[in-house]
């Protein structure tokens, strides 16, 4: 898969229990870690398999948990 497009949109996951969003792929999953600290959410990581770099799923996830601290700190 190199185009989102390609298949069905990417959804992020909120996975709460892992302070994570996660992006499911066809053989892998990307994900932004995070830590809640007061009323801060301090983003720690990103990680996307290599085969699917350079198409936007990292700032899809950095979107998502951007959009969560605004609605939810």
């Amino acid at each position: 898969m190199n185009n989102p497009d390609d298949t069905s949109p990417l959804d992020v996951i909120h996975n709460p229990a892992m302070n994570r969003f996660e992006i499911q792929l066809e053989d892998s999953v990307a994900f932004l870690d995070y830590q809640i600290h007061n009323d801060d959410m301090i983003f720690l990581h990103t990680e996307t398999p290599p085969q699917h770099e350079g198409i936007g799923i990292g700032s899809r996830l950095v979107c998502a948990g951007l959009d969560y601290a605004k609605d939810h700190l």
